[in-house]
């Protein structure tokens, strides 16, 4: 996950969300990474309907390792500011809000 969010972090992203199947047991490590669970929503896997949880990061600057820069004012992107990277069943998209 550390050079996931270095190669976001060098694209420019400053931000994450990543979504789990809720019963997913790498909630915890997402949990022990930084992330927050910040929404949940429906989802389908095969079909079949599943429940989907998103963990945020709002600054991915120690995930990434990379030197940490000034974020003073700055909100997370899931409530609608900035720039974000989801990850989604192991493709990256970007949004902008």
């Amino acid at each position: 996950m550390r050079a996931a969010f270095a190669r976001l972090y060098a694209d420019g992203f400053k931000s994450a969300v990543i979504w789990a199947l809720k019963g997913n047991p790498a909630r915890y490590f997402y949990e022990t990474e930084g992330g927050r669970i910040v929404a949940e929503r429906p989802g389908a896997v095969a079909g079949k309907p599943v429940r989907e949880i998103a963990f945020g990061w709002a600054d991915i600057t120690p995930a990434a390792g990379a030197r940490a820069r000034e974020s003073a004012g700055r909100t997370a992107p899931w409530r609608g500011t900035g720039r974000c990277a989801t990850l989604r069943r192991a493709s990256w998209t970007s949004r902008s809000s």
